[in-house]
């Protein structure tokens, strides 16, 4: 029963997620950071290593930023 359950989950299926009995992944969102805050940084990051590498950081397809 428990193999079933784990061989036929994914990352999809985890909705609360405790360590060391604190809450770290609730209604399947992190609690610990901001994950917008993450994304923009990390776009910002990548330009400017982009950039001083000479290389075009612009994006081929639009983007969308609903969140």
């Amino acid at each position: 029963m428990v193999r079933t359950l784990i061989y036929s989950a994914d990352g999809r299926s985890v909705r609360t997620v405790l360590v060391d009995g604190q809450i770290i992944y609730d209604d399947y969102q992190s609690t610990r950071l901001n994950a917008r805050e993450v994304i923009d940084s990390s776009c910002e990051v990548g330009a400017r290593i982009a950039k001083r590498l000479g290389l075009d950081s612009r994006p081929r397809w639009p983007l969308r930023r609903d969140n």
